[in-house]
């Protein structure tokens, strides 16, 4: 790492100084839902949203007493003395929607269907070491696919839920930590880094045999895949995305004693 290679040796107090980076951030949203009632048993349901963000940011780097910063010492390279009064604006508007269809078969068990989009807004880097990585990246959108069931049996003493789901991503924001297009290398910076899907399952169950007593569980498969990369990022297509573990499955068990006037008393495990 260039930096730590200057780092080493110099007193940390060479490096004080301060950072006030006030931040404007504005968003602005409408939304309207309707849902029909087709037939007794058939609802159709769908929902629109529009969204306006604007955020600015603007970057503070100047001694404690208010006086220009000369840079860091021994390091002319990799100076954040030129950050001062750098500012940035990110601003953008997204159309949302959301479209389903449900059916109940019966009181007990009721099948889904629909299509939904979102995002996760864009802005700009908060951390950069440089002027040049003060960038904007933009917002990751989402297209998503589900279908799956709901029942309840047995006066609602047994529920068991099941879905089945494929997602479209674009544009996913990951932080990178070498900036390949800086004059530091070195950066914590958030970029698009490509596109990819994830596709999978869930199946959950709860059950209450008898009073006081509950007992549920779930599982879940997640599978996914890139489908693009950003080249100025250090991912490849055959990577694991961040927080997408394969299978994951919890099972747990309560019993809810009644102590009377004192109430009630819940150990679970």
């Amino acid at each position: 790492d260039d930096l730590l290679q200057y780092y080493i040796g110099i007193p940390q107090f060479l490096f004080d100084y301060m950072t006030d980076d006030p931040v404007s951030n504005r968003s602005i949203a409408g939304f309207a839902h309707v849902e029909l009632h087709a037939t007794d048993k058939l609802n159709i349901v769908g929902g629109i949203r529009y969204t306006d963000d604007k955020k600015t940011y603007t970057f503070v780097r100047t001694n404690y007493d208010g006086s220009p910063i000369s840079g860091i010492p021994l390091t002319p390279s990799f100076t954040v003395a030129d950050l001062d009064g750098v500012s940035a604006t990110y601003s953008g508007t997204r159309w949302d929607y959301r479209l389903g269809i449900n059916y109940a078969w019966t009181d007990q068990v009721m099948t889904y269907a629909q299509i939904a989009t979102g995002y996760k807004g864009g802005g700009i880097n908060p951390r950069p070491f440089v002027s040049d990585q003060v960038t904007n990246f933009a917002p990751e959108t989402l297209t998503t696919y589900e279908a799956g069931f709901k029942t309840s049996f047995l006066n609602g003493r047994v529920v068991m839920n099941g879905s089945v789901f494929y997602n479209d991503y674009k544009d996913i924001q990951r932080t990178v930590y070498v900036c390949l297009d800086s004059v530091s290398t070195t950066c914590g910076k958030p970029v698009n880094a490509g596109d990819g899907r994830s596709y999978g399952a869930e199946l959950e169950m709860s059950v209450r045999p008898a009073r006081g007593w509950q007992i549920n569980g779930s599982v879940s498969l997640l599978e996914f895949q890139y489908k693009s990369i950003n080249p100025l990022t250090a991912i490849t297509l055959d990577m694991d995305a961040p927080f997408a573990n394969e299978w994951m499955a919890s099972l747990g068990v309560q019993y809810e004693a009644d102590l009377g006037n004192a109430g009630t008393l819940t150990p679970r495990f």
